[in-house]
């Protein structure tokens, strides 16, 4: 059982109020013999971008002013009103950010004066917690009363809600029914800070069958929803399953570990402007496989480990951007391209690298990627096999830089005419057939 300081309370309805004692004096010290005394009782029922104050009456009092902040302890003053003259004892305080914490203090007014502060209260609207270890989904799903499963918190979260899940194991042993689908807009956060990974993990581990695609799932992405904060996958390497499974929506997954042995990290197609960022992938086959995605996704600011290919572009019509990433291990491919035409810029393939293929492979004819500003610091630079990737211009020089490259930095083996004017090569000029071998009567511009 996990010890709480203070409540704190939940969203969409369910009331419980919750109060921490920041201290008084926050009237400035004004003091005579009709100047009111603190409201008592102060309670926060928050629900959807919305948190509702009542507290009791003050003998005296005339109306009451309510100070709010998004830190603590609340400093009654100019910048912290919500509103006075209220005469009532209750307020409403709507128009809020669902997944922010407030903290808020009341006083009470009248000819002599404003009262000392009323104690804190803090409450977070449009939010259900989940406990894996003490909850119980007959509970409100509060934080002083979490659910105890993911799964029942989908079931009752609405767009713009967010689902906040304490460290466990969330698995089918635990009654989670997998793939996991949230809602149109609802926000499944964990340990972000840590990836999930902390000393205490978040993890969702489990597998199931995607509706009529034959592809398997632990997480299905949901349009405007973000998934942040977990260890993703399961104990099977069953191919075609996939961490996150993201298609003709768009979702962000950051924040991440996707754990071996999965299959495959994450799994883009379709429609949609995703993004995958900030995550560690340790799986088997695939970091992220990206199908058809027209509207340009973003895999960004990621970190991956030996895996066979840590991001492979199969789509016809793909623009996905790559971009910032680091890629090492030893595999076939970095990054492969099979068709369309990703924009590849600025990752890293370090050192450990030791792709069979390349840091960058190009596979079929129909692979026309755009690398600017990536930094080779593998054995094999870029591998084409097929295709007309685009390595730099006379009027936009590709500035990638080779020169960490311990083998061939670009190997040609297409019947092609590629550019790859303005970068930076282990010799300078590079020398051909040792930093650059053309084979199959294709063409380099360098």
């Amino acid at each position: 059982m996990r010890t709480r300081i203070g409540f704190h309370t939940l969203a969409f309805g369910f009331a419980l109020g919750v109060a921490f004692l920041s201290g008084c004096g926050g009237s400035g010290g004004r003091r005579n013999a009709t100047l009111p005394g603190p409201p008592t009782g102060l309670m926060a029922n928050p629900s959807h971008m919305q948190i509702d104050l009542a507290w009791n009456a003050v003998a005296g009092a005339t109306s009451y002013s309510v100070y709010r902040d998004t830190t603590t302890p609340v400093v009654s003053g100019p910048a912290t009103l919500v509103t006075s003259g209220v005469t009532a004892t209750s307020y409403s305080d709507t128009g809020l950010t669902n997944g922010t914490t407030y903290f808020y203090v009341v006083t009470a007014v009248n000819a002599g004066g404003e009262s000392p502060d009323s104690m804190e209260v803090w409450a977070t609207p449009g939010t259900y917690w989940v406990d894996g270890v003490s909850g119980s989904d007959s509970n409100s799903g509060s934080f002083v009363a979490p659910f105890r499963t993911i799964t029942f918190a989908l079931g009752v979260a609405v767009s713009g809600q967010f689902i906040k899940v304490l460290p466990a194991t969330y698995d089918a042993a635990l009654g989670e029914i997998f793939p996991l689908q949230p809602a149109l807009g609802v926000q499944l956060i964990g340990d972000e800070a840590n990836l999930g990974a902390g000393a205490n993990p978040v993890v969702i581990s489990g597998i199931g069958l995607v509706g009529g695609t034959g592809d398997d799932a632990t997480v299905v992405g949901a349009d405007g929803g973000r998934i942040a904060g977990f260890m993703i996958g399961d104990s099977t390497s069953a191919v075609f399953h996939f961490g996150v499974y993201i298609s003709g929506v768009t979702t962000t997954a950051a924040s991440n570990t996707f754990m071996g042995p999965t299959y495959g990290g994450v799994l883009l197609e379709g429609a949609g402007s995703s993004i995958v960022e900030n995550n560690e992938f340790d799986t088997v086959s695939y970091g992220v496989y990206v199908r058809s995605c027209p509207d340009a996704p973003s895999v960004r600011n990621n970190l991956f480990r030996a895996m066979a290919i840590p991001i492979d572009v199969v789509g016809t019509t793909t623009n996905v951007i790559i971009e910032a990433n680091t890629i090492t291990g030893n595999g076939q491919s970095g990054i492969q391209v099979q068709h369309g035409t990703p924009r590849i810029e600025n990752n890293v393939f370090d050192l450990a690298s030791g792709y069979t293929y390349g840091g960058v492979r190009t596979a079929f004819p129909s692979a026309m990627p755009i690398l600017r500003g990536n930094v080779f610091q593998c054995t094999t630079g870029v591998v084409i096999d097929a295709g007309t990737p685009d390595l730099g211009t006379s009027s936009d020089p590709g500035n990638n830089d080779f020169s960490l490259v311990s083998g061939v930095s670009i190997t040609h083996n297409a019947p092609t005419t590629v550019s790859a004017i303005g970068n930076t090569f282990p010799n300078n000029p590079p020398i051909l057939g040792v930093d650059i071998v053309i084979t199959a009567g294709g063409t380099l511009l360098y």
